[in-house]
């Protein structure tokens, strides 16, 4: 079963993918979010997200190093899947993202209860 991911080679520059890679490629969209404990920004195409510093419009020319697989999640029932909330924290300068844009010390996740959705 095909799982929708699209994985790009890091370091490419986009000028020289086929088009139906750049089709794909420039299809993305920029989040401004929190994943696999990095928070920042985030080109999301193909089911992974790219991270870069800062977004880059109307898309990345080169593919960052920096990749997150989306989860994929199957319960086995139909409808919609709920999905985990997290936070990220950091201890220095101590806060809670996105109040504290930077971090100098790894981000911390933790899962919300669900009883807090």
């Amino acid at each position: 079963m095909d799982s929708g991911r699209w994985a790009y080679r890091p370091g490419n520059d986009v000028h020289g993918f086929s088009r139906p890679d750049f089709a794909r490629w420039s299809g993305g969209r920029w989040s401004q979010t929190c994943w696999g404990g990095r928070c920042g920004w985030w080109w999301a195409t193909g089911g992974l997200g790219y991270f870069y510093a800062a977004p880059v419009y109307p898309y990345p020319l080169v593919v960052s190093p920096i990749t997150y697989a989306v989860p994929i999640y199957d319960s086995g029932v139909t409808g919609p899947v709920p999905q985990p909330n997290f936070s990220y924290y950091c201890d220095n300068p101590q806060g809670y993202y996105p109040e504290a844009q930077q971090c100098n010390t790894p981000w911390q996740e933790f899962r919300t209860p669900a009883d807090s959705q």
